[in-house]
């Protein structure tokens, strides 16, 4: 009886995520990064292609990039017909 219902609850925690015990396995996460840990908590890789997930992963990071390097390049960057500012990065408080 006891040890029965002691194996159950054994075969239950077998199949629930290591990162986030209380969400299932992610079953699709073979030999991609997040495995180790079986960490997708919003269920990505059961939705959609891993490989398109990484490819959208790395298309996003390299736009942020270069938004940061725009931000930061206007305080010293003026494109000819317009005014020079005299310190761009103040502009978010005004």
């Amino acid at each position: 009886g006891r040890q029965q219902a002691r194996g159950g609850a054994v075969a239950a925690q077998a199949e629930r995520s290591r990162s986030l015990p209380f969400l299932p396995k992610p079953e699709n996460l073979a030999g991609f990064v997040g495995e180790e840990q079986e960490f997708d908590p919003l269920g990505f890789s059961d939705t959609f292609d891993m490989n398109w997930l990484r490819e959208a992963e790395l298309k996003h990071g390299r736009v942020c990039m270069l938004a940061t390097v725009g931000f930061f390049s206007q305080q010293y960057i003026t494109f000819p017909g317009f005014e020079e500012t005299p310190d761009a990065l103040k502009a978010v408080y005004t």
